[in-house]
């Protein structure tokens, strides 16, 4: 898919490697990661 805006496809990406990486970093049960945003 092509995308006009930059800064759009580069906050796509960054959200990608971002779940990417909490998968790698916490892997806990499937949903909790977004859950338990603030501690």
């Amino acid at each position: 898919m092509f995308v006009q805006d930059p800064a759009e496809v580069w906050m796509v990406g960054y959200k990608k490697c971002v779940v990417f990486a909490n998968q790698l970093l916490r892997p806990e049960k499937p949903g909790q990661g977004q859950k338990r945003t603030r501690k």
